[in-house]
């Protein structure tokens, strides 16, 4: 088995008790060191020592823990939401969906400009550079525009191109990035903020998942009809968000980009492929209109996408049960053998 890092106390901040944290000792169950790390976060700067494929096995196993905690999550958001008047299709990423002509734009979306946009602004923060500060805080200072906008019309506000609107962001996130890295740089010390870091870490780790988990409050379409339900709707991000946030301190920042992009290319694929199929039956299939006797008016082309499918859906789902038994086996070893 490969190891784990300890973390030496000298790194942790002993003048403060209350902030103090446990330092973790040699641990080769991922699942109980997932948890002793959420329970209590450090800052630190070590990271997971192994190589390269049993690093993407451990974003394998968990991308599955993601996966099943989200699905139970979203069984009772469906539920509570059914409870209401509320149209479970007024959702931004389902209206995309039900137009299968914007499954690629869906995709490019969620598999490449959502991870990176998201692991900059909410993951890149959590070590503390100057630059690292600085770009974070850009990004975040164009997601409150955007939240505001979000419930008004953009397009009496703005008239952009995409390509104007690309190079006002991306200006914008290069100025105020290398901007405020300088005056960081200049007037801030190193180590008093990063002894800021050591102190609060917890608040600053469930902070940004809490965040994170937020700013997707915004998908929602007439939100404030449920408000009383909000903090149930972002649950599932929230959750994510405390994952990527383990990943982006103990992997590094690249792999929660592609844990996220992972993530959400994962849960899009079935789509995608479904895409294939005629207008008539897509809308069926999406739009939960699908009966078993329409079985009988499917072209064969059709059904073997549909058979593709399923194919997909099975394999993904072995792969998370392999996943989640080698995680329940791993830790059930780790304690028998002393090593937890």
């Amino acid at each position: 088995m490969q190891k784990f890092e300890s973390l030496n106390s000298k790194d942790l901040n002993k003048n403060n008790n209350k902030n103090f944290h446990k330092i973790y000792e040699y641990n080769p169950a991922l699942l109980s060191y997932l948890y002793g790390y959420l329970k209590n976060p450090p800052y630190q700067s070590g990271k997971i020592s192994k190589n390269f494929f049993l690093k993407f096995w451990d974003i394998v196993r968990l991308g599955a823990i993601s996966a099943v905690v989200s699905f139970m999550l979203a069984v009772i958001i469906v539920y509570l939401i059914s409870l209401t008047d509320y149209d479970q299709n007024s959702h931004a990423i389902m209206e995309l969906i039900l137009d299968k002509e914007n499954i690629w734009i869906l995709m490019i979306l969620a598999v490449i400009f959502a991870p990176v946009k998201e692991e900059l602004t909410f993951r890149m923060i959590l070590k503390y550079s100057a630059f690292r500060f600085s770009f974070s805080l850009a990004f975040l200072l164009l997601l409150l525009p955007e939240i505001l906008l979000n419930f008004f019309d953009k397009s009496f506000i703005f008239d952009f191109k995409w390509w104007q609107g690309a190079i006002v962001y991306f200006g914008f996130i290069f100025l105020a990035g290398f901007g405020f890295g300088f005056l960081f740089k200049r007037f801030f010390k190193k180590e008093k903020i990063e002894s800021f870091y050591k102190n609060n870490f917890f608040k600053i780790f469930y902070l940004q998942a809490i965040a994170f988990g937020l700013v997707h409050i915004i998908n929602y379409q007439e939100v404030l009809t449920i408000w009383f339900i909000v903090p149930m709707l972002v649950m599932p991000q929230i959750f994510l968000g405390l994952i990527l946030g383990f990943i982006r301190m103990k992997f590094g920042l690249i792999w929660s980009i592609f844990f996220h992009a992972m993530y959400n290319g994962i849960a899009l694929l079935p789509f995608l492929i479904l895409s294939n199929v005629s207008d008539e039956f897509y809308n069926k299939l999406v739009g939960n209109n699908f009966s078993p006797m329409d079985f009988n008016n499917i072209s064969q082309s059709d059904l073997s996408i549909l058979f593709l499918s399923g194919i997909f859906f099975l394999f993904f789902t072995l792969l998370i049960i392999v996943s989640l038994a080698h995680l329940i086996i791993e830790a059930v070893v780790a304690k028998k053998s002393k090593k937890i």
